[in-house]
């Protein structure tokens, strides 16, 4: 953190950490399911790097789909360097951002419908 340099923010957890994207013009994050959404939501660029060690492969995927989609760039973090993630902000800054509608209420809608069906018996 106190390597960055001006007009750089290093954070490892931010609550309103949708909000800090809506505003970024580009974001080195990993690829957990919480930031994957916040990422297609906000469509900020994005450089992601996965959480992968041990037998964890699921961050990976997600990244891999991600750029496959033109959605983010994704860097393999084993053998990871300045070089490599420069070159990988410099392919992500080209990227077009775009946003997505997503509905973000499973939850409550799931409750509804299973409610409704109970009543409808």
């Amino acid at each position: 953190r106190a390597a960055a340099p001006p007009g750089v923010a290093v954070e490892r957890f931010r609550p309103d950490f949708r909000a800090v994207l809506a505003g970024a013009d580009l974001s080195i994050s990993m690829a957990g399911y919480n930031t994957a959404l916040d990422i297609l939501q906000t469509g900020v660029r994005s450089v992601l790097i996965p959480f992968a060690e041990g037998d964890e492969t699921e961050q990976a995927l997600r990244a891999a789909l991600f750029a496959e989609a033109g959605r983010a760039v994704a860097v393999d973090p084993e053998g990871l360097t300045p070089e490599i993630l420069g070159a990988a902000v410099d392919r992500a800054a080209a990227l077009t951002p775009v946003t997505l509608d997503l509905a973000m209420d499973g939850a409550p809608k799931s409750a509804e419908i299973l409610t409704a069906r109970v009543a409808a018996r």
